[in-house]
């Protein structure tokens, strides 16, 4: 079996010959337009390179990154197809932190991948690596969990689409994932589990109005205690000071929604704002919600697109598990703001993404500090091979 280190290099010398696949096709398109059609799969790639850094206390790093993303789609017959979506990220890094957790390490990760049976566009079953992006809302409005992450199980839907109104009803049985060793635990625990169920809706009444919705109930159980364990350092409140026997302090079981609105106002000009919350039943009053909205103005001169984004947010320690929300945000235990900047080039095929986010810790617990932290990356759109 390959080493990870032998298996980036591999994944590194076939992304370097895509561009030259990808122009071999488009070269080709027109001759070949029937084979295409009759092709059972499809292939894209894309890539970025940026640059990011943080600090918290004493803590600071900095990286730059390049980053490689596959997406492979194939079609056994009308009703079972495989997606898979495989990414490799390079890092260069300076880091010095109390902690190590592996964030500016060079690895390969499955975003996403797994078989779905479906009946035309109203009903699909998945199963395999599910991504968890659509608990995530309108960009960072999701706060029950983070949308980089995928968790393998099982994922049902079902869609009704209308001229002006879409609407999905999801439900998830989920491994939230996590690696334990013998001297992290005391015995050999139990499976545990990540279920939601949530509705999701979009509306556009007229052309210049778009509107979309999210509401859902989540629960984890039966978390291992080296979960626990990570996120006490977190944000999370925990019994217990070594792996083997740490226990989170509440249960997670709760709701959580999020809105999303846009105007526009003249056909280069719009604006629009996202708001959302979490609240986690089985925690005390004064550690189970969150909240975070953001405001900004959309625009679009001919084929390039700009959105800036200015929000606030809080997220109290128990609303949800912190090894397992967004590390961008200082996971649980936090409040603060953050300003988004994306620059799409449609007719270039690439984005410029820019991020600077702040937090404070809500409840002083010697382990979080202020944490700030600066992003930048410039992305090529997604290619056909």
């Amino acid at each position: 079996m390959l080493g990870s280190g032998r298996k980036i290099w591999v994944f590194s010398i076939f992304m370097l010959f895509a561009p030259a696949c990808y122009g071999q096709n488009l070269a080709t398109s027109s001759l070949n337009s029937d084979v295409e059609r009759a092709k059972p799969w499809m292939a894209q790639w894309k890539f970025a390179m940026g640059g990011i850094s943080f600090s918290e206390g004493q803590d600071e790093g900095a990286a730059a990154f390049s980053k490689f993303s596959l997406k492979f789609d194939y079609k056994f017959n009308t009703w079972i197809r495989a997606h898979i979506e495989p990414e490799a990220e390079f890092f260069s890094s300076r880091v010095q932190e109390r902690y190590d957790n592996g964030t500016y390490e060079s690895k390969l990760r499955m975003k996403e991948g797994y078989l779905s049976a479906h009946y035309e566009e109203l009903a699909e079953v998945r199963g395999g690596a599910i991504s968890l992006k659509d608990l995530s809302g309108e960009d960072r409005a999701g706060m029950v969990v983070s949308g980089g992450r995928s968790f393998p199980g099982v994922q049902e839907r079902v869609t009704v689409k209308g001229k002006k109104a879409q609407v999905m009803l999801m439900a998830q049985q989920l491994v939230p994932t996590s690696y334990t060793l013998n001297t992290e635990r005391d015995n050999q625990e139990k499976l545990p589990s990540f279920n939601t169920e949530s509705l999701h809706g979009k509306y556009t009444p007229i052309e210049q109005i778009e509107l979309k919705a999210m509401v859902g109930h989540y629960s984890y159980r039966q978390l291992p205690d080296k979960v626990a364990f990570e996120s006490a350092r977190l944000g999370n409140r925990v019994n217990g000071e070594v792996a083997p026997g740490a226990q989170f302090k509440s249960g997670f079981d709760g709701y959580f929604w999020s809105g999303y609105a846009k105007g526009e106002i003249t056909p280069s000009v719009a604006v629009f704002g996202e708001l959302g919350g979490i609240v986690n039943n089985e925690a005390d009053a004064s550690d189970r919600d969150g909240q975070l909205w953001g405001i900004g103005p959309e625009f679009n001169f001919g084929s390039t697109q700009i959105i800036v984004e200015y929000g606030q947010f809080y997220l109290e320690s128990d609303a949800t598990v912190a090894y397992y929300t967004s590390s961008s945000t200082g996971n649980t235990n936090r409040e603060g703001q953050f300003v988004n900047l994306i620059a799409d080039f449609k007719e270039s095929n690439f984005k410029l993404l820019a991020q600077w986010a702040t937090a404070e810790p809500i409840i002083s617990n010697g382990t979080q500090k202020t944490f700030n932290e600066y992003f930048i990356k410039v992305e090529s759109h997604y290619a056909s091979f």
